[in-house]
């Protein structure tokens, strides 16, 4: 496993999001992700930071790598402190954002700031995912992604 220091950076502004996926990139490929890989990386930085930008206001993105017995992987980690989700399960579903399912309202009458499907994507792309309440308040999301077995 390629030896990279976390990689630690504040979402504070809208550009914060595509600076952090970037990032991400680059640190997926130092430590040896395939290009499949990389993109799946990227994808899961891009949607935890955009959430954590649109729905709490910004945070902090982690990146780390870790060994795990003979698996090698890398480690997203996002703070936030918003308000945190009212309904993990429900947030899970794609088509479902900000409280309801999208097919709920009708076209044009509010703007939604999401999509619904980002954190079913970011679950269906990693290998571990957790998404966990801070006792102070906001939410902490964690997503894992192995690299292959060193066997």
């Amino acid at each position: 496993m390629a030896e990279l220091l976390p990689l630690c950076l504040d979402l504070r502004l809208e550009s914060d999001v595509l600076v952090a996926a970037r990032r991400a990139l680059d640190f997926a490929s130092l430590a040896g992700f395939d290009t499949r890989g990389r993109g799946e990386v990227g994808i899961i930085t891009s949607e935890l930071a955009s959430n954590a930008f649109k729905f709490a206001g910004g945070g902090r993105i982690e990146l780390r790598m870790l060994s795990v017995g003979v698996r090698d992987g890398l480690e997203i980690a996002v703070e936030d402190d918003g308000p945190g989700i009212p309904s993990l399960g429900l947030a899970m579903i794609d088509g479902f954002s900000e409280g309801r399912m999208l097919t709920d309202v009708a076209p044009g009458l509010v703007r939604r700031r999401g999509l619904g499907a980002g954190l079913g994507a970011v679950q269906r792309l990693s290998d571990v995912f957790e998404a966990l309440p801070r006792p102070e308040g906001g939410m902490r999301m964690i997503a894992l992604k192995w690299l292959q077995d060193r066997r």
